[in-house]
Parts: C-alpha cells; structure tokens; sequence
C-alpha cells in the first residue's frame, strides 16, 4: 500500500507523504524496512543520501529506560498534551505486574521492538549476534523436541568449556521434504509458515526428511553424528515423555547409558522457574546460539501462559504457523543442564 501511494504521486510538481506510526508486534515488513531506511540515512550509512526524505524516531535509548520517568520524553514529544503523564504512568505501572501487557506498553507507548502481545522474551534480550568460538567441545547436555512428527522438529546440545560461565547452543531442524517441494512447486518463496525453509535447508540449518513426516529416529542419528564425528559426547537428553515410545527411549538407551535419557514434564511446576532462569541468562547473553535465525524465531514466537501464583510455561499462541519448536528443545536441554551442572562441570 505505501509503494503504492508513493508511486501515484509522480505526477504532482511537490508530492509531500507523511507516514507516522507507532512500533509494532509484526516484525520483517514495511515498518522495519522503513525504520531500517531512517535510521542508516540519520547515521550517514546511506551510499546516496536521499534529500527528499526526511525522518524523525522517537524512542527509548535503551530497554531499560522504560520505567525510568525522565526518560518517558525521548518517545513521547506529545507528553502532556497529546498524551497524559498520568495515563502513561497507569500503564507502566500496570506492565510491571502484567507480563502479558507490558510488551503492548513497550511498542505503543516507547516505540521498542516486541513481536507478540503475550511474547516471553523481548526482541532485545534475544538478539545476540555472537558467534560459537573455534573450540572442541568434547561433552554437551542434549534437547529435543519431537512433538509434532508432520512440522517443524528439533534438537539441542548445550556445550561448556572450563573457566568460560556462557552456554553454547549446537541446533539442528527437521521438517518433511514434501512441505518446501510443494511450496517451491507453487512458487511461493517463503514457504509453508511464512519463513525460508528451504534457504535455511540450503544453508544447513535445517534437513529435510523424504515424505510428509519426519521418523523420530532423526533426533537418535543426529546425537550419534556429533558423537561419531564430532567427537562430542552426549551425556544426557532431555525430551518430553508424551511424544517418545518406548522403542525409540530403548534405542537412545542403548547408545547412551541407562540412565542418559531425562523426561521433562511439560508444566509450570517443570518449566518455570528454568525459563526464568533462561530468560536471565539469554538477556545477559549467556546464551550463545551462533545467531542461528531458526532459534530466534522460536524464541520471539514463544508466548507464555501464567498462573494466578506468576508460574509460566510456554505456549504457541493462536497463530498455529508460529514455530516455537526451538525453544522447547532448548528449555529442555537447559533443565537438564542446571540439574546436572555440578556433575557436567567436574567432567569438563
């Protein structure tokens, strides 16, 4: 619609479009191409600079400053005519006690990147751009998240190495080869959720398994492939009882110990206070995920539900297209990890 109205405009001698908005919980589309834009022309990134379009952003300087009351003015000029002091401070105070609220407070009121109204994590505690170090990590903490045999499936390996506190995220995906050879077939880029399976296949983020479904036995393969070739043995495996057989649970046995596979019951009582944790050490950048975009699309598309006592667990929100497989698997691995730290910290 934007390129639209711009372009009907090449016939007037003056065109003038004005274009204001406040953030948004969509994220890749014109708003952010469009801020990207603004803000590499401010910055003097732009190889042509544009003289006939003229930015302003009002916004925090930082996440942090969003409770701070001095700091309110930076995205809101209009404090105190357009906008009430007394209203917005309602507000804040209200985000501070309401989980699910405060991202609305962050996008509408100070103009911060969110992506879901329930989201768990905020895009800037997400967002690490580090990558895995050239290391040989020689045991990991494994994850896996096999819920779903027809979609997106996927496994973790949580690495430490001495005298280093951060985590290091080893990932893997799956998903049929039937879901990105019909969408290639109709030509359609994105694929089946509105994301680029099929570069991400190229890329070797992710693999494809012939057919419609993907036999859970990926999950064993791939454990045994860092083990084999990578030399990088797989102490423990987290995984949700519900959704592995007891074949498959002996299989794992045998190639790993006995006493290798943890079950991670998928409640609040199991769950919450790891993601919390989680949230903690993903905000410090602990988490290092090699900037993998499939994790962080699970992490921002991960929404929590919470109980009357602040307990949280995750969940996928309405949209059933948003994939929070990643996570999972990575809570997973974590719990196990926090469980057996003092024992994976002697052996390492």
């Amino acid at each position: 619609l934007y390129d639209l109205m711009k372009q009907s405009m090449g016939a007037r001698k003056q065109p003038l479009l004005f274009c204001i908005t406040t953030n948004g919980f969509v994220r890749d589309c014109i708003f952010d191409s469009q801020y990207q834009y603004a803000s590499d022309l401010l910055y003097g990134k732009l190889s042509q600079p544009n003289k006939r379009f003229l930015p302003f952003i009002y916004e925090l300087d930082s996440m942090n400053e969003w409770d701070k009351e001095e700091c309110w003015i930076k995205a809101n000029p209009g404090l105190g005519t357009i906008k009430s002091y007394d209203y917005l401070k309602q507000m804040v105070d209200k985000a501070k006690d309401d989980i699910a609220f405060k991202p609305t407070v962050l996008v509408k009121d100070f103009n911060m990147k969110q992506n879901s109204a329930t989201a768990w994590l905020t895009y800037e505690v997400i967002d690490n751009e580090e990558r895995l170090p050239d290391y040989k990590f020689r045991y990991a903490i494994g994850g896996m998240d096999a819920a779903d045999s027809v979609d997106l499936n996927s496994a973790k390996a949580l690495c430490m190495r001495p005298g280093d506190n951060k985590i290091y995220v080893k990932s893997m995906y799956w998903i049929p080869e039937d879901v990105i050879d019909r969408f290639e077939n109709e030509g359609k880029r994105q694929g089946r959720d509105n994301v680029p399976y099929k570069l991400w296949a190229d890329q070797g983020l992710m693999r494809t398994f012939p057919g419609n479904k993907v036999d859970k036995r990926v999950f064993l393969e791939w454990f045994k492939e860092l083990r084999d070739v990578e030399d990088l043995y797989i102490l423990y495996i987290g995984y949700d009882p519900w959704h592995i057989d007891d074949s498959l649970l002996r299989e794992f046995k045998m190639e790993f110990g006995e006493n290798s596979m943890i079950p991670i019951r998928q409640g609040v009582l199991t769950l919450s206070q790891p993601m919390k944790d989680l949230a903690a050490d993903l905000g410090s950048k602990r988490i290092v995920y090699n900037n993998n975009p499939i994790d962080k699309m699970c992490l921002l598309n991960t929404e929590v539900k919470v109980d009357v006592n602040g307990n949280i667990q995750p969940v996928k929100g309405l949209d059933s297209r948003k994939r929070i497989d990643g996570t999972i698997s990575l809570i997973c691995a974590y719990k196990v990890l926090q469980d057996k730290m003092d024992e994976y910290q002697s052996i390492i």
